[in-house]
C-alpha cells in the first residue's frame, strides 16, 4: 500500500493551485495522476460538473462537439457580448485538461467555469467490467 498525501479539490484549478503551492514548500514532491471519486451507493456513481463555457460564435460548432464527445449534455445555447454562452453537464472525469483543448479550439478566446452539480449513475462497458474512463 501506497502512503502519502490524499488531496481533494472540486475542480481542476483547485488540484493545481494546492499542488503548486506544495511544489514551493517541497520541491522534491512526487505528484501522482489525478483520479475521480466514485460514490458505491446500490449503484455507482459518478460526480458531475455544470460546465458553463463561452466561446467565440466561429468556435461554437467545435466547442459543441468537444462537449458531446465528453458525454455531455447540452442544457442551453445563449448570445453573450463575445459570441455565445453554452451551458452542459459534464462528468468530472471528463473535464481534465479541457482548459488546454477550450484554448485550442478558441484560439485562446473561449473561457468556462465548472460548478459541482451531483452524482449520477456511472455508465459501465457492455458485458459488464468496470465505468468507462475511470480516471
Amino acid at each position: 500500500m501506497e502512503s502519502g498525501l490524499l488531496l481533494r479539490g472540486m475542480t481542476e484549478l483547485d488540484l493545481e493551485t494546492a499542488c503548486e503551492e506544495l511544489k514551493r514548500k517541497y520541491p522534491d514532491l512526487q505528484l501522482g495522476a489525478p483520479a475521480v471519486e466514485y460514490i458505491e451507493a446500490g449503484e455507482l456513481l459518478e460526480p458531475y460538473y455544470s460546465a458553463t463555457v463561452e466561446t467565440p460564435e466561429d468556435a461554437m460548432g467545435e466547442v459543441m462537439g468537444d462537449l458531446s464527445s465528453r458525454r455531455g449534455l447540452i442544457v442551453k445555447v445563449n448570445d453573450c457580448p463575445t459570441g455565445k454562452t453554452i451551458v452542459a453537464e459534464v462528468p468530472v472525469a471528463e473535464c481534465f485538461g479541457y482548459s488546454t483543448v477550450l484554448r485550442q479550439l478558441t484560439n485562446g478566446r473561449g473561457h468556462y467555469d465548472l460548478k459541482f452539480i451531483d452524482y449520477r449513475p456511472a455508465p459501465y462497458y457492455r458485458g459488464g467490467g468496470g465505468p468507462i474512463n475511470v480516471a
